[in-house]
Order: C-alpha cells, then sequence, then structure tokens
C-alpha cells in the first residue's frame, strides 16, 4: 500500500522524537539511508540510523512538533519544523527549527539534506 510521501516524514518525525519507536525504522528509512547533515554524509542502515538518533534523543525529549510548512516536488518532501522539547540533562524547554529536504524512493526516506538550529522558534508568527 503506497503512502503519500509527506506521511512519511510525518511518520519518521512523530516515532522518533515523540514516540522514542527507534527499534525498527525499517519500514520508514531505506536501506542504506544517506543522510547530509552539517557533519557530513553518510550512508547507514535503519539500525545505524536508530542507534545514531538514539544519542540524540538521550538528551532532548520531544514535547511537541510543529509542522511550520511541508510541500512535496516530485520525489522530496520539503519542510520547515519546530521541536518544542526537554533538555534533560539540564531540565529547559528548548526549540529547535529544523530545514529538510526528504528523497522518497519506494515509500520510504532514501536520502535526506538537513540542517537545524536551537534557539529559533519560526513557528511563531
Amino acid at each position: 500500500m503506497s503512502r503519500e510521501p509527506m506521511e512519511i516524514v510525518e511518520e519518521l518525525w512523530q516515532r522518533i522524537w515523540m514516540d522514542d519507536d527507534l527499534d525498527d525504522l525499517g519500514d520508514l528509512v531505506a536501506d542504506p539511508y544517506v543522510r547530509h547533515t552539517r557533519d557530513g554524509t553518510a550512508r547507514v542502515d535503519p539500525t545505524q540510523y536508530g542507534e545514531s538518533v538514539a544519542e540524540a534523543v538521550k538528551v532532548v525529549r520531544g514535547t511537541r512538533v510543529v509542522i511550520d510548512e511541508m510541500v512535496t516536488v516530485g520525489d522530496r518532501v520539503w519542510s520547515r519544523m519546530t521541536l518544542h522539547a526537554v533538555n534533560l540533562n539540564l531540565g529547559e524547554e528548548v526549540t529547535i527549527t529544523w530545514l529538510g529536504v526528504y528523497r522518497i524512493a519506494d515509500d520510504k526516506v532514501a536520502e535526506s539534506w538537513v540542517l537545524h538550529e536551537a534557539g529559533l522558534d519560526w513557528s511563531r508568527g
């Protein structure tokens, strides 16, 4: 059953940041999944991706994800999202804005280009 590209990206965000469901991301990300971030480019399998994300969610637990803008163009989902969360080490609320482009292939995220910035809240209009 084919899913809409935006639904796939939304589900990935929900599972990672809100549900802390990192055990089997193979139904959402391709093998390999190519990630382009400020740290460079990495080709990972779904298990490796889950392990890398697990490090982030040890410190930051999402409380709300706001999809500020999202549009599909061909096989790509362009998004601007705001994550409201708690820094578990400090016990403080944090806001992180994300800009991302996600390439969808065979109903999975096959590649992404993502930047994020802490302390920036573009969701306020």
